[in-house]
């Protein structure tokens, strides 16, 4: 809080190249934590978080993850699968199977509606079926790299999308309107490149929407965009304060930074 430092989090049974921290969420005082092959389960008691159970699954599980109050989605390689807690104790809802999801570790949850790669789940009762499988133009099969959910939108990124640049990225916006996704607009990066993977990371709260391109200017860049009615329009480019700075002694160049490789949004924070 306000930049201080809280608090490390480690797995319980961690291991070496467990890849701990791969993917996380949070919502309200819980939050889960992606490695591989597991997802792990913390809990916020103040000002201390600890672990409340170690979830796993099958091949590539935890390579993405998402929660939303007492329901948790773990992506793996072939499937999604939901979890929901009573009391304390987290227990398996339902496994969602593979196929037209294009790449399922790409996951995110509002309430209960879910989307796995390009498949949107609603769940009535404990049962989750699939409404839509949504269907961006021109994306190369197994490219989702990014997704996020909020009510009735949803936001995909895919990094590798060529419109003018090979692999410069593109964010697809959906709406529902009754039980029906219909695509509201394509985002563009305002300056595209080659390889700049417009798209590896997405998030939005309320109006605002923010993309990462991790390999934007070589460095990384995140771009924010506002979103009026029916229309989201550019707003401004973010980079790191501290971009192509020289470091010495056992550092090499800072290139390669990957910034925006992650991002998150809240409120007036990005």
């Amino acid at each position: 809080v306000n930049g201080v430092f809280s608090q490390q989090l480690t797995a319980s049974d961690g291991a070496a190249n467990g890849q701990f921290g791969h993917s996380v969420a949070v919502s309200g005082d819980t939050a889960i934590i992606g490695a591989s092959g597991a997802a792990y389960i913390f809990v916020r008691n103040g000002s201390s978080w600890t672990e409340q159970q170690k979830l796993t699954g099958g091949v590539g599980f935890g390579s993405g993850v998402a929660i939303s109050g007492n329901t948790a989605v773990i992506g793996s390689r072939d499937s999604a699968t939901v979890f929901t807690r009573n009391g304390s104790v987290w227990t398996e809802q339902q496994t969602l199977p593979g196929p037209g999801f294009n790449t399922t570790n790409a996951v995110a949850i509002s309430g209960e509606t879910l989307i796995a790669g390009l498949s949107v789940f609603v769940r009535s009762g404990t049962t989750w079926t699939e409404q839509q499988r949504l269907t961006p133009p021109n994306i190369p099969p197994g490219a989702v790299s990014s997704l996020a959910i909020s009510g009735n939108t949803v936001v995909i990124g895919v990094d590798e999308v060529t419109v003018t640049h090979t692999a410069q990225g593109a964010v697809y916006v959906f709406k529902r309107t009754g039980t029906v996704w219909t695509q509201q607009q394509m985002l563009l990066a305002p300056d595209p490149g080659m390889l700049n993977f417009f798209g590896t990371s997405v998030a939005f709260f309320g109006e605002a929407l923010v993309v990462g391109a991790p390999n934007n200017d070589v460095h990384g860049s995140a771009y924010v965009f506002y979103g009026c009615g029916s229309q989201w329009t550019f707003q401004q480019k973010v980079v790191a304060f501290d971009r192509g700075n020289e470091y010495t002694g056992t550092f090499e160049f800072q290139i390669n930074e990957e910034f925006g490789h992650s991002v998150a949004i809240s409120d007036d924070s990005v």
